[in-house]
């Protein structure tokens, strides 16, 4: 077969000198364009935009109007293509679809899924939506880790500060600004997961069934506001100073909750600014015993953004808001969550080494997520004995000693 050679030279040339093709028929959104401006980061420029010279001399894109549009301040590659009017518009027409007509070698692209990672939450979207649609499982469930013992006394005491490679935690209240602003020293979080005190008079002895004698189970005070105008108080407290000190503009934001209590959440994410986008349901693996009429197995969490704000990026789209996750309570913290809770948002909203909030770390569980997932967790605990155990749980997970940025040379056995 005779096949010509079409191509004239390359050239260096301004992006924004570039003409777009005015029967360019290919719509770029706003998901393609963070996956390019990312890719174009990590990586850099490693393609030609397609073009034919105009009689005018100038250069019109046949291939490549996006990258041209993002890269408009900066000089790109240009292949000069020696093209009429007719045949550019075969090219215009054909190209991206002969592309999208490739088919995929599931084991090669399973491959390339599980060594290659990026920074981007964007480009991760993109890596998980090929994942999906290849049938490939890229993202297991978060293994939970080994439990640790809460201790009768704590070597943590108020205001003490904990360095657990690159999570923070601090032994304070999440409702108070100077607190907050002492645990995130300037930096912004991307996302706030949480799991706060679910004010429904929880005691260790609410299972009919199951009486727990356990201290670790008790020495937390789950009954502090009992009047539904505190609860929305103390919810409304917490958030705003997480919107004012914590977070960034347009974050994610989740919060569990008891079922009888979604009223006072309601009313204090309104009073907050915030939009209650949907609730999600973590399915439980089995039913709790109570002095209900029926037995509990699911706990809701409402999620949503600042009023206006939507966050960039969002879950996977075959995702659903109900939560089938298996976990089992060992005892550290009465409510205590199995750790892919934290993990879904985690992966869907944040990038590596980005920041997540959490107000309320509890035994840490979120911590233990954002160290799995190469995240960083800054997080609040008012009782003394738990930022113990989340301190030792990481270094059992890790095998590394944290830091008290407090009283240094103060460590956690």
């Amino acid at each position: 077969m005779n096949i010509r050679s079409r191509v004239i030279e390359l050239r260096r040339v301004p992006a924004a000198s570039l003409v777009a093709h005015p029967q360019n028929w290919r719509k770029h959104g706003k998901a393609q364009r963070a996956a390019l401006e990312a890719v174009l980061k990590e990586v850099g420029v490693a393609d030609a935009v397609l073009t034919r010279q105009l009689p005018d001399g100038r250069l019109q894109i046949l291939d490549g109007h996006l990258r041209s549009d993002v890269l408009k301040d900066a000089e790109v590659p240009a292949l000069v293509l020696d093209l009429n009017d007719a045949e550019a518009k075969k090219l215009l027409l054909t190209l991206d679809p002969i592309a999208a007509m490739a088919g995929s070698d599931g084991e090669n692209l399973d491959a390339l899924l599980k060594e290659v990672s990026f920074d981007d939450a964007a480009l991760n979207k993109l890596i998980d939506g090929l994942a999906r649609d290849a049938g490939i499982e890229l993202h297991a469930p978060l293994a939970e880790d080994e439990a640790v013992e809460v201790p009768a006394e704590p070597v943590t005491q108020p205001g003490d500060l904990w360095e657990l490679g690159g999570h923070r935690l601090l032994c304070g209240d999440s409702t108070k600004p100077e607190d907050v602003t002492g645990l995130m020293n300037g930096a912004r979080a991307a996302l706030m997961a949480t799991d706060p005190p679910y004010l429904v008079d929880y005691t260790a002895t609410d299972h009919p069934g199951s009486n727990s004698s356990n201290p670790a189970t008790q020495n937390k005070n789950w009954d502090e506001y009992r009047d539904p105008p505190a609860s929305v108080d103390f919810f409304y407290s917490y958030l705003k100073v997480a919107l004012e000190v914590a977070l960034v503009e347009a974050p994610p934001i989740y919060q569990w909750h008891a079922s009888r209590r979604q009223a006072l959440v309601e009313q204090a994410w309104t009073k907050a600014g915030l939009l209650w986008h949907q609730s999600i349901i973590w399915v439980k693996p089995r039913a709790v015993l109570t002095h209900s009429h029926f037995m509990w197995q699911f706990e809701p969490c409402a999620y949503g953004w600042r009023e206006g704000k939507p966050p960039v990026s969002r879950p996977a789209p075959n995702l659903t808001n109900v939560w089938m996750i298996s976990g089992e309570n060992d005892g550290i913290h009465p409510t205590q969550k199995p750790i892919e809770i934290f993990g879904i948002p985690i992966r869907a909203h944040t990038s590596k080494n980005q920041i997540v909030y959490e107000p309320f770390s509890g035994s840490g569980s979120q911590i233990i997520a954002a160290e799995k997932l190469e995240r960083r967790c800054f997080a609040m605990e008012l009782a003394p004995g738990y930022v113990d155990a989340a301190v030792a749980r990481w270094q059992k997970l890790t095998g590394r000693k944290a830091a008290n940025a407090t009283r240094p040379g103060v460590e956690v056995a």
